[in-house]
Formats: structure tokens, C-alpha cells, sequence
């Protein structure tokens, strides 16, 4: 028989709480992704995937929203005892978390592996030439000494301002360091682009991108392998527009430069 005094005890017992499935994975996800985010975000590896003037403001409101919704998904659902979501947006925030992970644990995703040699023998330099790359030398150019070097933080601005002024810059000599590349069509021969990997936005618009140079051996370089140029800027015609093109070129080969090129 149900009596008063059972009714009193039921109500003084403490209420449990159980965590609520669902919505536990949902919130580990969420922070999972969040947290992979604000990896990248600090430690600078974000710019394996964007350029560093892309987007920058809105992945922090996004990272911001995330953490927010994390916190709140966690306060209000994790200890309900009924929650109608389905696992859907925890298989999103796996998702994205896996997409992250590349970037967070530095895989070389976008490294591009040299050919292998067919008989060939070149008279290069063998001694790899040492790179100060990331030297903050502005746009590189010197005009006492009519000379221009390139470097990652100015390859594309520089390249571009000499394309834009070429009579200006016509005799001047370059120095820079990249990989070798045939994807320029109006090459001629065993002419070659020295190329670096060019991202305007993310990963998805990278392509090579450089000055097209002069090469008057027989026996073509490789392509994706390193090597350190100087030679002169020339012109050549390409359907009636002047183009710089790199003449009188000597090369020597060089160690690889991790990363990519950007606008500034």
C-alpha cells in the first residue's frame, strides 16, 4: 500500500542526472573541431590551407561561434533526458575535424615528387645552394645596382610590378629560387618556368607561377626540382604582348622552400 510517509520519501531522493548520448557526442565533436581550429589559428598553420590576408576575421567570429556553441549545447542538452537530434552534426564536426588534422600534424599534402631521370647528364652545380628566403627585403628591387631578388614574401608583387613595367625594368639583372616547371605553353625548346606554388585564397586556386627563363642546353631539367637562377631580364612576344623573360640564365641547384607564395 502506497502511504504518506512513501510519498515523502520519494520526494526527498536525490535526482540522478544521466548524460544524454546524443547530445554528449555532438558537444565532443563540436569542441573537437573548435579546438582543431584554434590550433591552427595560433600556431600559424592555418596558412597550409588559406593566404594569410584571407578570411583571417571571419574564422575567428567562427571560431568564437563554435566555442559558444559548444559551451551552450553542453549546459543545456548533455544531461536531458530527451534530445531529438540524430548523430548528423557530429558527423559534420568529425568531418571537419579530419579535414584539419592534415594541417595540424604538417603533412606534406601538396609537396610534388620529382620524375625520375631518363639517362640524363647535366653540368649543374651539385652543392645545394643555402636560401634566405623569408629575408624582409621589400620588393627586392634595387635600382642602384639594377638588380631585383626575389623572395616568398615578394615573388608574386615583385613579378608583377616588372610585368607591368617591363621597359623600366628590361636589362635589370634577378636572382631567385624555385622549381622547375613546364606549364607555361608558350614555352620554346627546353625552356622552363621557375616556379612557385601561388594561392590567391586557399588551396583550392593554388597553381605554379613565375618568369618564364631561357635554357639553351640540349637536355631538359626536371621538372619539380629546385634550383637557385640569375640571369637578365629580356621581352618576348607572346600574341602581341611583351612578356619579361629571364635570358643569359645560370643555375645551380638548391634545397627545397617549404610553403607557398601569396599577394601581399
Amino acid at each position: 500500500m502506497y502511504t504518506i510517509f512513501d510519498h515523502r520519501r520519494l520526494c526527498t531522493m536525490k535526482y540522478i542526472p544521466t548524460i544524454n548520448i546524443h547530445a554528449a557526442v555532438e558537444v565532443v565533436a563540436s569542441a573537437s573541431c573548435s579546438l582543431s581550429l584554434l590550433y591552427l589559428l595560433t600556431t600559424g598553420s592555418i596558412y597550409r590551407l588559406i593566404a594569410p590576408n584571407s578570411y583571417i576575421i571571419a574564422l575567428l567570429w567562427a571560431l568564437t561561434l563554435l566555442l559558444l556553441w559548444s559551451t551552450i549545447k553542453a549546459s543545456k542538452n548533455i544531461f536531458r533526458k530527451s534530445y531529438g537530434s540524430s548523430y548528423r552534426n557530429a558527423i559534420l564536426y568529425g568531418l571537419c575535424t579530419l579535414l584539419l588534422s592534415p594541417s595540424i600534424f604538417h603533412a606534406q599534402a601538396f609537396a610534388l615528387p620529382a620524375e625520375e631521370p631518363v639517362d640524363q647528364v647535366i653540368s649543374i652545380t651539385k652543392e645545394p645552394v643555402p636560401t634566405n628566403d623569408y629575408k624582409n627585403i621589400g620588393d627586392g628591387i634595387d635600382d642602384t645596382h639594377r638588380h631585383i631578388t626575389l623572395t616568398s614574401r615578394n615573388y608574386y608583387d615583385t613579378i608583377l610590378k616588372v610585368s607591368n613595367h617591363i621597359e623600366k625594368y628590361k636589362g635589370y639583372t634577378v636572382s631567385a629560387t624555385g622549381y622547375i616547371s613546364y606549364h607555361d605553353k608558350a614555352l620554346q625548346g627546353n625552356d622552363f618556368v621557375l616556379a612557385r606554388d601561388l594561392m590567391i585564397c586557399c588551396v583550392a586556386d593554388m597553381s605554379p607561377f613565375g618568369l618564364p627563363t631561357e635554357y639553351s642546353s640540349t637536355t631538359p631539367l626536371l621538372e619539380h626540382t629546385w634550383y637557385t637562377m640569375e640571369g637578365t631580364i629580356g621581352t618576348r612576344n607572346f600574341h602581341g604582348v611583351e612578356q619579361p623573360y629571364i635570358v643569359n640564365s645560370k643555375i645551380t641547384q638548391a634545397d627545397a622552400i617549404d610553403g607557398y607564395i601569396f599577394p601581399n
